[in-house]
């Protein structure tokens, strides 16, 4: 779960330049549904006051790579762009149409599908979980005679080995620090945990990355004076790229920080009523407007393709 949030915050830097995301899903009972996505983006993300040649091209471009960003969504409408803040920066945002939540591939941060079991309907990510194979690696930490070292020369090990972590960290934090990922779920009916208990305003809930939070949750998470005295003494340090990375302890953080809340949002259970929205009725006026959006921008779709190639 680690490796595919900072994936993902990685594939909107490259793809979009964003610095702000807020998408919204809304789930129907039959699982279909809508995604109402918009991005924020600096046009100028370097600050050397360089003016657009081309401003629409430069919407178009960003708005193709949003809709590339959703391969399970074929129909889009209330397609907008806007520059704002003395066209420094660039906001797009669309509404885009699913017919099966389960059978797309982005579904905001984190890999939520609808499952039944017996008479119960659940919001989980549950099979992702299960999916990951988690190894227990028990290490012998190795004594102070073993390492044939003082414990001033462990202390000043891991003053160092801290210090080397946070600079690497910093520059990364740095990067995430005018960044935010904003991902609400709304459900035609009322969400709750297995026990009872409510989750969000009862029928909708967020998950979030705040940039500045990230960094000052990490840096806190790092600030850990055991954790770098169990690597010098031979534990294997965390890596997000090392399959498996899972274990409670760090899904229980992860999911505290991304929710801001104390409980589990791993498995939500779902009391379907009457739909949100006439799916049926809004994708056949949708697809009549992203046809006619389309013939009109024909030009942009080529552009893109070409330097996508």
């Amino acid at each position: 779960m680690i490796k595919r949030i900072l994936l993902f915050i990685t594939a909107g830097l490259l793809l979009t330049s964003c610095i702000e995301i807020n998408v919204h899903y809304i789930i129907n009972p039959d699982k279909s549904g809508k995604v109402e996505t918009s991005y924020l983006m600096p046009v100028d993300p370097m600050g050397f006051g360089v003016s657009l040649d081309d401003p629409e091209g430069k919407a178009m471009e960003e708005m193709y790579k949003m809709f590339d960003e959703y391969p399970g969504v074929s129909t889009w409408n209330n397609i907008k762009y806007e520059f704002i803040n003395d066209s420094a920066d660039l906001i797009i945002s669309a509404t885009g149409y699913f017919d099966n939540f389960n059978s797309l591939k982005e579904k905001g941060m984190l890999p939520y599908e609808i499952q039944k079991e017996g008479k119960d309907t659940y919001f989980t990510f549950k099979t992702y979980l299960d999916s990951v194979h988690t190894e227990v690696e028990k290490s012998e930490l190795k004594s102070l005679d073993e390492l044939g070292i003082t414990e001033k020369d462990l202390q000043d090990s891991v003053r160092k080995l801290k210090r080397n972590y946070k600079k690497g960290l910093g520059m990364f934090a740095m990067m995430m620090s005018n960044i935010e990922f904003n991902t609400t779920y709304e459900f035609a009916g009322t969400i709750s945990t297995p026990n009872g208990n409510k989750i969000g305003d009862g029928s909708k809930f967020k998950v979030g990355l705040d940039g500045m939070k990230f960094q000052n949750y990490m840096m806190e998470e790092m600030d850990n004076d055991e954790y770098y005295e169990s690597i010098i003494r031979g534990a294997s340090p965390f890596d997000v790229d090392t399959e498996p990375s899972e274990n409670k302890e760090m899904k229980r953080m992860v999911l505290e920080f991304l929710s801001g809340e104390k409980e589990d949002i791993s498995k939500i259970k779902v009391d379907f009523g009457k739909p949100k929205f006439d799916y049926k009725k809004e994708l056949k006026k949708a697809k009549k407007d992203w046809d006619s959006w389309k013939k009109k921008n024909a030009k942009y779709k080529e552009e893109n393709d070409m330097k996508k190639s």
